[in-house]
């Protein structure tokens, strides 16, 4: 506890990190309760993992020199207003370096979507203390607010040319990371299929693992569920499973059905495709692990890919059957053909316009249903082509994959197609995702590579260290940066920005 008022206050903080100490004071109260008492503490794990997922700007917070985080959080029951912003000295050991400097930031939690603000630096430590002597704009804490102060690093700006890229080994080189998504404890959350384990890695690269009750599981797709647990497919045995933060893994049974993409659904549960020729379903189940199927009106259609559409019902593809469905969450199914049986329908997304849009592998087209079920197909230039992935990009349009022809396709609302060759022949484009640039990256699971195509179609590739990586499924990261799954190696790879 502080007590504020007309003269200046000092704090410290012997240790708020690992190593990291802090000390300071507080400017003179030029309003407000002239003798208030302010809580100074660094953060607790809850509000850190909280504060990681929160956005950055204008830099983003440093998460890679100092682990953990160096928070600190200061609280006030009254409002109360200063002459400037606080003055912080940290002491920090002597193996964290930053060579561009260390900057000082704020978030305002009642303002969470303006996220951090840069109010001090870059400054350069001396030795092992760093001393920000302070924003001399005044600075108004309101009552009954946290305000989270952060010692980070300016990292390097990684070359428009020359991005970089690291990878992290899991335990198993045949492991075989499949999907990966961001957690809602800040860190990144992905299936080991071979392994039968699902990998936890933060933005630092610490790496966990934790293994699937049922063993042969084959984990699949994984994503954030509404209980803010991680849930995932079980390709193998026909089940879904769930893993807490914490790391605890639970599995519940389907029918033995192949599931495959999962997604957290409008209604709080979660809904996942059921592949098998045999019985092809979509199955929901809820935070508590209440399994329900609904089959689809051919048991060979095989659901694919799933997505919440904006009309609040989920839309996913029959790859063998050739259209489109359409399920309530209350369980009532339509289907919509497309112009053929054999177009074979791979993923789909919503689109900028309002509709759903998704890719036509045998068919070589891209397709758009509107919510009332009204189907037009645009083909691609490229004959062959095996349109598989696609997503909306930064710039309004669709963007999509072309497996077979080697390209990375861009569609517009209206329907015009332009596509655009990668330089390395069979590089096996599969997935795509947008980075904090600008541009869309995509992954090149045959080449090796990790590419940039910027919305005018101009394509750029960079090797993945690591020969035969086999990058497959790419997705922005808490932390500014763009990860991504490496099949063959066994690794989590990941493009910094910033």
């Amino acid at each position: 506890i502080v007590s504020v008022g007309a003269v200046p206050a000092p704090f410290e903080l012997s240790t708020i990190a690992s190593g990291v100490g802090v000390s300071g004071q507080f400017r003179p109260v030029t309003s407000g309760s002239s003798n208030a008492n302010i809580s100074l503490t660094w953060s607790q794990p809850s509000l850190t993992t909280r504060l990681q997922g929160a956005p950055r700007q204008p830099q983003a917070i440093g998460t890679t020199n100092i682990s953990p985080i160096a928070f600190v959080v200061v609280y006030q029951s009254v409002t109360v207003s200063f002459a400037a912003y606080p003055q912080f000295t940290f002491t920090i050991p002597s193996s964290i370096t930053a060579p561009n400097g260390f900057s000082l930031a704020m978030f305002d939690t009642s303002n969470a979507s303006s996220g951090w603000s840069v109010i001090s630096g870059p400054v350069q430590a001396s030795g092992t203390s760093i001393t920000f002597a302070g924003n001399t704009a005044p600075f108004t804490m309101k009552a009954n607010v946290l305000y989270v102060f952060a010692l980070f690093w300016t990292a390097p700006t990684a070359s428009p040319t020359s991005p970089v890229i690291v990878e992290y080994p899991i335990s198993w080189t045949y492991g075989d990371p499949q999907f990966i998504t961001t957690g809602p404890d800040g860190n990144l959350w992905f299936t080991e299929m071979y392994a039968s384990k699902i990998g936890r890695v933060t933005p630092a690269g610490t790496i966990s693992e934790f293994t699937v009750p049922t063993a042969g599981s084959q984990p699949l797709s994984i994503t954030t569920g509404p209980d803010s647990n991680l849930w995932f497919t079980e390709y193998n045995p026909g089940k879904v499973g769930k893993v807490t933060i914490s790391g605890t893994v639970t599995d519940y049974a389907t029918s033995p059905s192949a599931p495959d993409v999962i997604i957290s659904g409008p209604d709080g549960n979660l809904w996942f495709t059921e592949y098998a020729s045999a019985s092809s379903k979509i199955g929901n189940v809820t935070p508590s692990g209440v399994v329900t199927e609904f089959a689809t009106s051919a048991n060979n259609s095989q659901p694919f890919s799933i997505t919440k559409g904006p009309d609040g019902d989920l839309w996913f593809t029959e790859q063998n059957a050739g259209k489109i469905g359409r399920l309530t969450p209350g369980g009532t199914l339509t289907e919509f053909a497309t112009s053929s049986s054999g177009s074979y329908p791979q993923f789909i997304t919503t689109g900028p316009d309002g509709n759903l849009w998704f890719t036509e592998y045998l068919a070589g087209n891209i397709g758009k249903i509107t919510t009332s079920g009204i189907v037009t197909e645009y083909a691609i230039p490229t004959n062959q082509s095996g349109p598989v992935f696609i997503t909306t990009g930064p710039d309004g349009n669709l963007w999509f994959t072309e497996e077979a022809a080697n390209k990375i396709g861009k569609v517009t609302p209206s329907g015009t197609i332009t596509d655009y060759a990668i330089p390395t022949s069979e590089s096996y484009p599969h997935f795509m995702a947008s980075g904090p640039d600008g541009n869309i990256w995509l992954t090149e699971t045959f080449a090796g590579k990790v590419a940039r195509i910027t919305p005018t179609g101009a394509i750029t590739e960079f090797a993945v260290p690591t020969s035969q990586s086999a990058p497959f499924f790419i997705t922005p990261g808490p932390d500014g940066n763009l990860w991504f799954t490496e099949e063959g190696s066994g690794k989590i790879g990941k493009i910094i920005f910033q």
